[in-house]
């Protein structure tokens, strides 16, 4: 038995290309699919399967706490699967093949990835490389090495490892992701890479100004994730990472991160 978690944010659930894509293709391939809808004014159709059940948050839990009580009810229930969702993955026919083929033949698997595109671009998973994403991972197969990835789309065997205690409170919204697929690939399992491309829309990998909370979240919980999981020679090359894109952002004013922001984090 396999349960979907969905989370809405500032968009209506008859504009999630997620839930759009789900009811298309495979609303039935899952047992019930979680949607949490964190801001208000979210759920605007009227019409919902009965295996879709909504959980409308009073104010934003973002990531981290929605996750948490989406595993606590699966847990609590007889499910063997999970699948994260964010509100934007266009979601294939070959997906929902390739997840009913690994289970149906029995693969003793940890998790599975899907490879993600946005903006024509595989973004994840990546190699991870002094603790910051590296070459992208397109093989599909067993991924042997370090890796981190977009939880989007991801397929958890919560039977194998009680993932509540891979998620991190110190990591409600960003890098969250990375936590995830960070420790999960530090476990002793198999972790496979789905022969199928997932189209995302991932606002962070583009060179669009970020706005300055967003910013400085992005940046505090990438140094924060290097502090608590990383190296001291991750977190000096991340100062020199630092250092350039300040310097970038001097010459290039529509530069994704504010010499403002940058300056902040630099100077903690």
């Amino acid at each position: 038995m396999i349960n979907a978690c969905i989370v809405l944010y500032k968009c209506k659930i008859s504009e999630s290309i997620t839930y759009r894509s789900i009811l298309e293709q495979g609303v039935l391939f899952f047992n019930n699919i979680y949607v949490y809808a964190n801001t208000e004014n979210l759920i605007d159709i009227d019409v919902i399967p009965e295996n879709v059940i909504i959980n409308e948050n009073e104010n934003n839990k973002f990531l981290e706490e929605n996750y948490r009580h989406f595993l606590e009810s699966c847990y609590s229930s007889n499910i063997d699967y999970v699948c994260f969702f964010d509100q934007d993955s266009c979601l294939p026919e070959c997906y929902f093949h390739e997840v009913e083929l690994k289970i149906k033949n029995e693969i003793n698997f940890l998790a599975l990835y899907p490879k993600i595109r946005s903006n024509d671009n595989y973004v994840s998973p990546c190699e991870l490389v002094d603790f910051q994403p590296g070459k992208v991972i397109t093989e599909p197969g067993i991924i042997s090495q370090k890796f981190i990835g977009i939880n989007s789309c991801c397929v958890l065997n919560i039977k194998a490892v009680d993932f509540r205690n891979i998620l991190d409170p110190r990591f409600p919204l960003d890098y969250l992701d990375y936590v995830v697929s960070y420790k999960i690939s530090e476990c002793q399992n198999d972790v496979y890479l789905l022969n199928c491309d997932i189209e995302h829309d991932l606002s962070v990998a583009s060179n669009n100004k970020i706005n300055n909370v967003r910013a400085v979240s992005i940046l505090n919980s990438e140094k924060r994730f290097i502090k608590i999981y990383g190296t001291k020679k991750a977190l000096f090359l991340l100062s020199i990472k630092n250092i350039a894109r300040l310097l970038y952002s001097v010459l290039n004013k529509n530069y994704k991160y504010s010499a403002k922001n940058l300056w902040e984090i630099i100077s903690k």
